[in-house]
This record gives structure tokens, sequence and C-alpha cells, in this order.
């Protein structure tokens, strides 16, 4: 049953409306357990929920006789998600991931797809394996965890981040910045900013070794970085934030 999104509350406690399977919002739509918002000018859809815990984005969705692409996985959709599974389809068409999307989620691990450009805010908070894809070149503050990550991989064709020299970080290419880093990072001899809260909270860190081609650590780098005692700081570097 699909009604005005303010009068959802009204139906499900109705006796009679309430007895349906599902009350959605005019304008969604319900596709193998995931919930749907339509934009009927574009023919996009992003989802906005989800009932079922092994989950595969498709590239695109019918409803009617007509197709909507997956473009977008909203704000928060699966914030504290108990998932045994997420898997994005081969020719997936998401483009943005919004802010908090997988937040405390329990997937562990996450391909991010070459057609995604931009990732919000804490967006992959909590994930330990990240794969980044060629088409990302937006991300937001804190999207991933410093102290939860155990492997970061940015694809060798994005022109706008890297992960050279394995360095498992993930690093602005044309600022030479190492912009999200966690323990198992190795901060290369060609970084030259060590980016804003690229280490925060990175409790499980005991030492880390920064070279003399950094000139520049920014606000909040190491803050939260219980266990680590002591911090060289090479004699280049310049600002502090």
């Amino acid at each position: 049953l699909y009604v005005p999104v303010e009068a959802i509350s009204d139906y499900k406690s109705h006796g009679v409306w309430g007895q349906f399977t599902k009350i959605l919002p005019i304008g969604t739509a319900f596709v193998d357990g995931l919930i749907y918002e339509l934009d009927g000018v574009n023919n996009t859809a992003k989802v906005v929920g989800y009932e079922v815990d092994e989950i595969t984005i498709p590239s695109a969705i019918t409803i009617n006789s007509t197709e909507y692409s997956v473009t977008t996985l909203g704000a928060k959709v699966f914030t504290d998600a108990e998932l045994t599974s997420f898997v994005f389809a081969d020719n997936s068409n998401v483009e943005v991931i919004e802010d908090s999307c997988f937040t405390g989620a329990t997937i562990t691990s996450i391909v991010i797809p070459n057609s995604v450009s931009t990732i919000g805010d804490y967006a992959l908070y909590g994930i330990k394996d990240i794969e980044l894809g060629s088409g990302v070149n937006s991300l937001g503050r804190r999207v991933l965890c410093a102290d939860s990550v155990i492997r970061i991989v940015v694809d060798p064709a994005n022109s706008v981040y890297d992960s050279r020299n394995n360095c498992n970080a993930v690093v602005e290419t044309a600022t030479n910045t190492l912009m999200y880093g966690c323990r198992n990072s190795s901060i290369t001899e060609d970084i030259e900013i060590i980016g804003e809260s690229a280490f925060e909270d990175c409790s499980g860190m005991t030492s880390i070794n920064i070279p003399e081609s950094v000139t520049e650590i920014g606000e909040s780098a190491f803050r939260g970085c219980s266990e680590l005692t002591s911090i060289n700081i090479p004699e280049g570097v310049t600002e502090i934030g």
C-alpha cells in the first residue's frame, strides 16, 4: 500500500489498513528486499531501505514497464545493519554513496564499483577491507574508521586518488596528501601532507614513521591515537593543524 509519507504512521496504526504487509510512501518501490525512492523525471532510483540481510545492488529496476537506473545509496540506509553479504552488480550504475551509509554495519569488506564518483561523510565507517574504484573523485569527511580498517586499496586507474607503493592508505594524487590511513599504513617518501583526521582515533597504532618529505600535518591527524606514545616530527614540517 502506497500512501502520503506524512500519513504512514496513521495508516499503520489503523485496524484495517494496518493489516497490509507493507505501507510505503508514494514515490517509492519495494523490489527484491530493497526499498527505493524513485525519480520519475530522470528515471533513477535511490536505495532508502532494506528488509533482507543478503544484498545485491542491481544496476536497474523495472516498475510498471519503466526502467530506473539505481544511482544512489541513501544516507544512513545501512547504518548498524546486520548484513551477511553486500555486493554491487557487475554493471553497477551507482554514482553516489551518501553520508553514514554503512556506519556500524556488520559487513567486513566492500568493493566500490568504478561507477561511484562520490562517497559521503562517514559512509564506510567501520568496514575493515575497502577497495575504491577508478571513478571515485570526491571523498567526504572521515569516510572510514582508521582504527577499524586493515586494508585499503585504490584502483590503479583512478586519476584522483591512489594507494601508491602498497601504502595501505588513500592518497590525493595531485597534492601528495595522505587523506586516510590505518594502523597498517606506511607514509611513503613522496608524501608532502598528512591530511586532516587522516589517522584520527586509530588507537591500534603504536608507531609511525613520518618521512622528511612531509611539510604539513593537518588538524586532528593523530588525535585519539592513544597507543602512539611518541612521534618524530621532521624539521621540514612548517604547519601543524
